[in-house]
């Protein structure tokens, strides 16, 4: 069934303030999953079909350009996740975006789709036989109404067009046969159209049939399958976002209702994981989604997974083994296409401190880092740290038994480094982690509390914080400042020095091409960039240009006595 309806930039206007605050509230909520960056697609690209055979992971098709109404493409390309390459494939012979996309018996079919910039929708199916980088296409889509088709026909025609032309209507497999649910047609940045209808085929066959229509009718919406049950959720409606998630069975022919997505919005990706169904980025009312969402079908309940470092929409997903596979997307509403790809593994929690450290310091100090991981599981966990030292990563592999805590002592030194770095805490388990880095002298310790926390605790792109309570004083006390990326991709800050009294800044300097996993540390920079070293007290102010996942603290230490008071960020 088709409704007709208008973009829906008015409500996109309203209710941003709203899911703004929402989102700042749900940041500190995140659960365990970690990301990771792979290589970049050879071309930025947004609504690409994607598809895994084999382990091999399959791009097809998209917008090439940074405008959704630029050129859409045919290229193919494919990921090798053991050898982390591209290799490009035989074109599609019709180029498009925004079509949907199923795997059966090892062949790829590509249904759908948008062929031009102005949104023009196709009805063309054409199958990829990755065995013979080879492509089975069709004759021009016919307009002919489901009952007429034949129930047969030759191979040798190529796979029949759909019964309607759609752009981004969502493809599911069951069975042997593809069900392909709901689409648009029209402008959906203008008038549009939206479909309800599921149209099955059977590659066996080469034809078409219908089956029940979906409750809500929408297009760019998403689908999986879990246990032989097709889980559709998200999408545009006639009139707004949706958060509808609607199971259809095909053994009965019937749609259930079940639990609404807790954000609502469209061009998501979504993939299944241990029966799990996990939804990415999207588009929500004016902002890119950062949201991982992942439903369990057994509880109907919904749980928020750490944010994705880099939110997108208009992205696509295929899974190798248990890992998830993000490919290009929009990085901003402003149409911006990109080349990214990253991966989120759902079984592994990190956790990440900012700086740990085994080294002579100023003054005399001898600064080293203890710290303690706590299993309160039933079941073994498998530990793994790493330190991203700068003379390169140092990795060491533990096991904590259950209802155990584990403790490092001088977790630096015994990795062997001299030196300090960022550490990572890896775990198959949900931990407990806590830690203290200090320094030793003669008569005993000083030290401070090193915080763990997941990547989406940190700061991202045009996030603002403040340290505040520094001092610099000569010979009383010093103030250090310390950057650290836990994020997947390099990152800039710009960093600005005040008085208490504030007015103009005394200093700014930028922390650029800060590496994942690197930490930085500037000295004293009251004294020695902005030329006051007898200021008293101060504070500063941290603009991310660029990143995610950033850390930022300050080290306020007394000189007398090399006690170091941890400042930590306040946004």
């Amino acid at each position: 069934m088709r409704y007709s309806g208008k973009s829906c930039s008015t409500a996109k206007v309203v209710l941003t303030v709203v899911t703004v605050l929402l989102v700042a509230a749900a940041a500190a909520a995140t659960q365990p999953g970690t990301w990771a960056a792979k290589e970049d697609l050879p071309q930025a690209r947004w609504f690409a079909a994607t598809a895994e055979v084999n382990g091999i992971i399959y791009t097809i098709g998209g917008y090439s350009t940074d405008n959704v109404t630029g050129q859409v493409c045919g290229t193919v390309v494919a990921f090798d996740p053991a050898a982390g390459l591209w290799t490009e494939k035989t074109p599609m012979p019709t180029p498009r975006g925004q079509a949907a996309v199923a795997v059966v018996d090892g062949k790829i079919y590509v249904i759908g789709g948008s062929v031009d910039g102005e949104f023009t929708a196709t009805a063309v199916v054409e199958v990829f036989d990755p065995a013979t980088d080879r492509w089975k296409a069709l004759y021009e889509p016919e307009n002919i109404e489901i009952p007429s088709y034949p129930k047969r026909t030759p191979a040798s025609l190529g796979p029949r067009s759909m019964p309607t032309a759609l752009w981004s209507p969502a493809a599911a497999v069951v069975d042997g046969k593809i069900y392909v649910i709901g689409g648009g047609t029209g402008d959906p940045l203008g008038e549009y159209s939206v479909y309800s209808t599921v149209c099955v085929y059977d590659p066996a066959n080469n034809n078409w049939d219908t089956a029940a229509e979906m409750p809500t009718a929408r297009t760019m919406l998403g689908a999986s399958v879990v246990d032989d049950m097709i889980y559709a959720v998200g999408g545009l409606t006639e009139a707004e976002f949706s958060a509808e998630l609607e199971v259809y069975d095909p053994a009965t022919n019937a749609w259930t209702i079940a639990a609404d997505m807790p954000t609502a919005r469209d061009c998501l990706a979504t993939a299944v994981v241990d029966g799990e169904l996990y939804t990415f980025g999207g588009f929500d009312f004016g902002r890119v989604a950062s949201e991982v969402e992942v439903y369990t079908p057994g509880a109907d309940s919904w749980e928020q997974s750490t944010l994705m470092p880099y939110p997108r929409w208009g992205l696509s997903a295929a899974v190798v083994g248990d890992t998830i596979y993000l490919i290009g997307g929009g990085l901003t509403n402003t149409l911006t296409a990109s080349n990214y790809v990253d991966t989120y593994d759902p079984n592994l929690y990190t956790y990440w401190t900012e700086v740990a450290a085994h080294l002579d310091g100023a003054h005399g100090s001898q600064w080293r880092t203890d710290l303690c991981a706590a299993n309160f599981n039933g079941e073994l966990a498998n530990v793994e740290l790493v330190l991203h030292a700068n003379t390169g990563d140092v990795h060491q592999t533990y096991t904590i038994d259950p209802s155990q805590q584990k403790s490092f002592a001088d977790v630096v030194g015994e990795m062997g480094v001299e030196g300090k770095g960022t550490l990572e805490f890896r775990s198959d388990q949900t931990l407990r982690v806590a830690g203290r880095t200090f320094n030793e002298g003669g008569d005993g310790t000083f030290g401070q509390f090193c915080d763990f926390q997941p990547m989406d605790a940190g700061l991202f792109k045009d996030d603002e914080a403040w340290l505040i309570g520094l001092r610099q004083e000569e010979g009383l006390f010093r103030t250090n400042l310390i950057f650290a990326n836990t994020g997947i991709r390099k990152a800039t800050m710009f960093v600005e020095l005040y008085r208490c009294s504030g007015g103009s800044s005394l200093h700014t300097l930028w922390v650029v091409d800060l590496m994942p996993g690197e930490v930085r540390q500037e000295i004293e920079p009251f004294a020695i960039l902005a030329g006051e070293p007898n200021l008293g007290w101060g504070y500063a102010k941290v603009t991310v240009v660029e990143g995610a996942g950033i850390r930022i603290s300050a080290s306020v230490i007394d000189s007398r006595t090399n006690d170091a008071t941890t400042i930590v960020a306040e946004r």
